[in-house]
């Protein structure tokens, strides 16, 4: 898919590129973030196959899953991950930021996974969280 090399190639990863789709965290795609991620990336393409080509269940929204099943499977790992260790997101973002920072470290995060047993790959869940990049610092 023309769409999917485009959005690729801008945000370097699926996850990354999803979170441009998905503008209000909803978890879903609406048409509207659908056109306005399609500008991003100057897709001048069929848009409205390319729509009907990723809503497979013609629900009128584009999810995760629809989008990059591969990527949908590590983030829904990592939070189920998350929940059963810490109860909850939230909870474990708190419980990691060792440092009372305010914000979680590649490290923090690698250390908290390693420790808790989690087998995917950090790298990419920290590189596709929202990360605050300064020089020498990467947290989120």
């Amino acid at each position: 898919l023309a769409l999917s090399r485009r959005l690729l190639q801008k945000y370097d990863l699926p996850l990354n590129a999803w979170r441009q789709m998905d503008q209000d965290d909803s978890n879903s795609a609406s048409w509207n973030e659908f056109e306005h991620v399609c500008d991003e990336v100057n897709f001048r393409g069929n848009r409205g196959g390319a729509w009907r080509y990723l809503d497979r269940d013609v629900s009128g929204t584009i999810t995760m899953h629809e989008w990059h099943q591969e990527s949908a499977d590590v983030l829904a790992a990592f939070k189920e991950f998350m929940d059963m260790s810490f109860g909850s997101v939230k909870v474990a973002f708190q419980r990691i930021d060792t440092d009372n920072s305010g914000s979680v470290t590649f490290s923090e995060l690698k250390r908290a996974c390693s420790r808790r047993g989690f087998k995917g790959d950090v790298k990419i869940i920290f590189k596709c969280l929202n990360v605050c990049i300064q020089p020498g610092v990467r947290s989120l």
